[in-house]
């Protein structure tokens, strides 16, 4: 690799973690360039990964001991309403 006119066949690589505003990277990247002792720079932006709740426990699991299952199941297990005719019969008029 060549850089300020010399061959570098060696090296050693550093990684900093910094904060900093958007405006000083050029003013780093200028001053990196002209330092004899630093071969190549490069910044890389880090992006944040949203948090997630870990729900495999859960979902490993049988299905009759799963929260999600057992509210389906009561869900499924409603008794219909049936229709009362109001007539005071003991019977269905309405039907033959």
């Amino acid at each position: 690799m060549r850089n300020h006119g010399h061959w570098n066949s060696e090296g050693s690589y550093f990684l900093m973690k910094f904060d900093s505003p958007p405006r000083a990277i050029g003013e780093l990247q200028e001053e990196y360039d002209r330092d004899v002792d630093i071969v190549r720079t490069g910044f890389s932006k880090i992006f944040s990964h949203p948090e997630y709740d870990c729900t495999l426990e859960d979902e490993l699991q049988p299905p009759a001991y799963r929260e999600e299952v057992k509210q389906m199941l009561t869900t499924g297990r409603k008794k219909e309403r049936k229709f009362e005719y109001k007539t005071g019969l003991p019977y269905n008029p309405f039907r033959f």
